[in-house]
Protein backbone atom coordinates (compact mmCIF):
# COMPACT_ATOMS: atom_id res chain seq x y z
CA UNK A 1 0.00 0.00 0.00
CA UNK A 2 0.96 3.66 -0.70
CA UNK A 3 1.31 6.08 1.93
CA UNK A 4 0.60 9.75 0.87
CA UNK A 5 0.94 12.81 2.66
CA UNK A 6 -2.49 12.94 3.70
CA UNK A 7 -2.20 9.94 5.93
CA UNK A 8 0.57 11.47 7.65
CA UNK A 9 -1.57 15.10 8.73
CA UNK A 10 -4.05 12.97 10.85
CA UNK A 11 -3.63 13.48 14.58
CA UNK A 12 -2.58 10.32 16.17
CA UNK A 13 -4.42 8.08 18.20
CA UNK A 14 -3.81 8.14 21.83
CA UNK A 15 -6.31 6.81 23.58
CA UNK A 16 -8.94 3.41 22.41
CA UNK A 17 -11.81 2.61 24.26
CA UNK A 18 -13.54 -0.91 24.58
CA UNK A 19 -16.78 -2.23 25.46
CA UNK A 20 -17.39 -3.84 28.62
CA UNK A 21 -19.02 -6.95 29.66
CA UNK A 22 -19.78 -7.08 33.37
CA UNK A 23 -19.62 -10.93 34.16
CA UNK A 24 -21.22 -10.63 37.41
CA UNK A 25 -24.71 -9.19 36.47
CA UNK A 26 -26.33 -12.94 36.49
CA UNK A 27 -25.98 -13.32 39.97
CA UNK A 28 -28.89 -11.70 41.34
CA UNK A 29 -31.01 -8.53 40.94
CA UNK A 30 -27.74 -6.69 42.91
CA UNK A 31 -25.44 -7.54 40.31
CA UNK A 32 -28.27 -6.75 37.27
CA UNK A 33 -28.65 -3.42 38.97
CA UNK A 34 -24.89 -2.51 38.92
CA UNK A 35 -24.44 -3.96 35.65
CA UNK A 36 -27.01 -1.95 34.26
CA UNK A 37 -25.51 1.37 35.06
CA UNK A 38 -22.14 0.08 34.45
CA UNK A 39 -22.91 -0.65 30.74
CA UNK A 40 -25.14 2.26 30.50
CA UNK A 41 -22.04 4.74 31.55
CA UNK A 42 -19.59 2.30 29.76
CA UNK A 43 -21.05 1.56 26.79
CA UNK A 44 -23.94 3.44 25.69
CA UNK A 45 -22.36 6.53 26.72
CA UNK A 46 -19.20 5.84 25.13
CA UNK A 47 -20.47 5.58 21.92
CA UNK A 48 -22.67 9.03 22.10
CA UNK A 49 -19.64 10.78 22.92
CA UNK A 50 -17.55 9.38 20.89
CA UNK A 51 -19.65 9.97 17.74
CA UNK A 52 -19.58 13.70 19.01
CA UNK A 53 -16.09 13.99 19.82
CA UNK A 54 -16.46 14.10 23.29
CA UNK A 55 -15.12 11.26 24.72
CA UNK A 56 -12.64 11.29 27.45
CA UNK A 57 -10.63 8.46 29.14
CA UNK A 58 -13.23 7.15 32.29
CA UNK A 59 -10.79 3.78 33.33
CA UNK A 60 -10.81 0.57 33.18
CA UNK A 61 -11.62 -0.86 29.46
CA UNK A 62 -9.20 2.01 27.75
CA UNK A 63 -6.22 1.62 25.96
CA UNK A 64 -3.28 4.27 26.14
CA UNK A 65 -0.54 4.95 23.61
CA UNK A 66 2.21 5.00 26.24
CA UNK A 67 4.78 6.96 23.89
CA UNK A 68 1.90 9.77 22.88
CA UNK A 69 0.94 9.89 26.94
CA UNK A 70 4.39 10.30 28.37
CA UNK A 71 5.92 12.43 25.78
CA UNK A 72 3.42 14.93 26.48
CA UNK A 73 2.91 15.48 29.77
CA UNK A 74 1.99 12.23 31.34
CA UNK A 75 -1.02 10.55 32.12
CA UNK A 76 -3.21 12.67 34.59
CA UNK A 77 -2.91 16.04 36.01
CA UNK A 78 -5.72 15.91 38.68
CA UNK A 79 -5.36 15.46 42.52
CA UNK A 80 -6.88 12.25 43.94
CA UNK A 81 -8.52 14.08 47.03
CA UNK A 82 -9.81 17.03 45.18
CA UNK A 83 -11.03 15.49 41.98
CA UNK A 84 -13.34 12.71 42.15
CA UNK A 85 -13.20 11.56 38.35
CA UNK A 86 -9.32 11.55 38.05
CA UNK A 87 -9.36 9.80 34.76
CA UNK A 88 -11.02 12.38 32.81
CA UNK A 89 -8.04 14.66 32.61
CA UNK A 90 -5.82 12.22 30.53
CA UNK A 91 -8.33 12.23 28.10
CA UNK A 92 -7.96 16.41 28.46
CA UNK A 93 -4.34 16.32 28.18
CA UNK A 94 -4.88 14.14 24.80
CA UNK A 95 -7.34 16.99 23.54
CA UNK A 96 -4.99 20.08 24.57
CA UNK A 97 -1.64 18.13 23.12
CA UNK A 98 -3.12 17.00 19.74
CA UNK A 99 -4.60 13.62 20.06
CA UNK A 100 -7.60 11.67 19.24
CA UNK A 101 -9.85 8.98 21.57
CA UNK A 102 -11.60 6.39 19.78
CA UNK A 103 -13.81 3.85 20.71
CA UNK A 104 -14.15 0.48 19.53
CA UNK A 105 -17.19 -1.70 19.15
CA UNK A 106 -15.31 -5.23 18.48
CA UNK A 107 -13.35 -5.07 21.72
CA UNK A 108 -14.77 -6.10 24.86
CA UNK A 109 -13.42 -6.47 28.63
CA UNK A 110 -14.91 -8.44 31.14
CA UNK A 111 -14.98 -6.96 34.58
CA UNK A 112 -16.34 -8.36 37.74
CA UNK A 113 -18.02 -6.19 40.13
CA UNK A 114 -18.40 -6.61 43.94
CA UNK A 115 -21.82 -7.05 45.14
CA UNK A 116 -22.69 -5.51 48.27
CA UNK A 117 -24.64 -2.93 49.23
CA UNK A 118 -22.33 -0.82 50.18
CA UNK A 119 -20.27 -0.93 47.83
CA UNK A 120 -23.14 -0.63 45.14
CA UNK A 121 -24.38 2.12 46.73
CA UNK A 122 -20.91 3.85 46.77
CA UNK A 123 -20.02 3.49 42.80
CA UNK A 124 -23.83 5.09 42.52
CA UNK A 125 -22.80 7.96 44.73
CA UNK A 126 -19.15 8.59 42.98
CA UNK A 127 -21.44 8.82 39.63
CA UNK A 128 -23.82 11.03 40.55
CA UNK A 129 -21.00 13.20 42.32
CA UNK A 130 -19.07 13.29 39.06
CA UNK A 131 -22.19 14.41 37.01
CA UNK A 132 -21.97 17.30 39.56
CA UNK A 133 -18.65 17.67 38.53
Amino acid sequence: AQWGHKDFKKSPIAIVGACEYIFSENIGILGDLAAGKEQTFGTLTARSLTWIGGKLHYGHPDFLNALFMTTRGGVSKAQKGLHLNEDIYAGMNVFGRGGRIKHTEYYQCGKGRDLGFGTILNFQTKISTGMGQ
